[in-house]
């Protein structure tokens, strides 16, 4: 499995006096995107800019939660108490090819930092590190 890694200024990245993690990764970014389907061939789909920076994809972002996967699927209000750990504060800003929001994790504890982590604003967004 290919893992990408995203790097920000330390500045951007802190706990709260409450101990609360917040930091502003990217969520997602212009390009093409492999994901596997359930009968193990790779299905490729193609993020352009007009999409990926469109007002409403970015506003998308807002108050969506962030998540440790993405087996748990398509999180709703059925599920998001089980899966979520944080949540994202800002809508989505661009940031050359990629987008940025600002997030809180609230289980910093349940951080592994060697593992990716995901956000879930829709069921076709990437990774997050």
């Amino acid at each position: 499995m290919e893992q990408r890694f995203d790097s920000i200024p330390l500045s951007d990245t802190y706990f709260t006096p409450e101990g609360y993690l917040i930091d502003n990764p990217i969520l997602t970014r212009v390009g093409i995107f492999e994901y596997h389907n359930p009968d193990g061939t790779i299905r490729r789909e193609l993020r352009l800019p007009e999409e990926v920076f469109a007002a409403e994809s970015l506003a998308s972002y807002k108050g969506k939660p962030v998540i440790l996967t993405h087996e748990a699927g398509l999180v709703d209000v059925d599920n998001v108490q089980q899966e979520h750990i944080g949540t994202i504060l800002s809508e989505g800003i661009q940031d050359g090819d990629n987008v940025r929001a600002q997030i809180v994790i609230h289980d910093a504890e349940s951080l592994d930092y060697g593992c990716l982590l995901y956000t879930s604003p829709s069921p076709r967004d990437a990774t997050l590190s």
